[in-house]
């Protein structure tokens, strides 16, 4: 994470040129990641029969995972989650999840992931973790949203429009419970969706917004960049002994 304090200039032109070679490359791996993401949620939607409308926008959801952004989220009761992304680096802050004042994050850079945990104004840091979940808003979960609200077609209809949400011109889905089919009619509400569920992406595909069962996540702020040092680590890390993840 950190540079060496003294190296001769030719050996600096080295390293430089290295690393940029090595983050374009892992940049064209992520965007075409995405590509093959997006092309996977196009064609799982089309197989369920959804509209034009709403198969570009699980697409263009898909794709978000190569898009470089600042979101914050306000989960409610106290809590909310920061994502920082530069593909293929990620990081994620969960503020109160362990009590007042906590904060868990998830710093995926290089290759490497460390989790680490702010309490009392200290952190500590695991490095070597072999599973470290960050919530809903990782490209692995946002891929398995996509494909649970798809197996919903038979009884949820979907709908796509436009409202402004941070400024910007945002697509939302909609999933509303069908009533008008037998099919539907005897169909168990799914207990995450309920009756109606609602995701806001920006332009990027990055999501704005959620709504159902449970209660909403709302974008606070939005940016379309990452600060400098965003993912440097706090703390010094020790290796982890088992696998670890976020709380809840």
């Amino acid at each position: 994470m950190s540079a060496a304090a003294a190296i001769s200039f030719a050996a600096a032109v080295v390293v430089v040129a290295a690393s940029c070679g090595a983050t374009s490359n892992a940049q064209q791996e992520a965007a075409a990641a995405a590509r093959i993401r997006a092309a996977q949620a196009r064609a799982v939607a089309q197989q369920a029969r959804l509209g034009p409308d709403a198969q570009e926008f699980l697409a263009k959801a898909a794709s978000a995972s190569s898009a470089t952004y600042t979101v914050v989220y306000d989960q409610g009761n106290g809590e909310s989650t920061t994502v920082f992304a530069q593909a293929p680096d990620r990081r994620i802050d969960v503020v109160g999840a362990s009590g007042p004042g906590s904060t868990d994050r998830v710093i995926i850079h290089n290759s490497d992931t460390v989790v680490c945990h702010l309490n009392a104004d200290r952190w500590s840091c695991l490095s070597g973790v072999e599973s470290a979940p960050g919530g809903p808003f990782t490209p692995d979960a946002i891929t398995q949203t996509i494909a649970s609200l798809v197996q919903l077609s038979q009884t949820y209809d979907f709908t796509v429009n436009h409202r402004p949400l941070l400024r910007l011109d945002a697509s939302c889905l909609a999933a509303t419970r069908r009533t008008s089919t037998a099919t539907a009619a005897t169909a168990a509400t799914d207990a995450t969706v309920g009756e109606h569920a609602l995701i806001c992406i920006a332009p990027s595909g990055v999501i704005l917004r959620v709504e159902d069962s449970g209660n909403p996540v709302q974008a606070t702020s939005y940016r379309e960049s990452v600060p400098s040092g965003a993912f440097r680590l706090p703390a010094k890390p020790t290796p982890a002994v088992t696998s670890t993840s976020l709380p809840g």
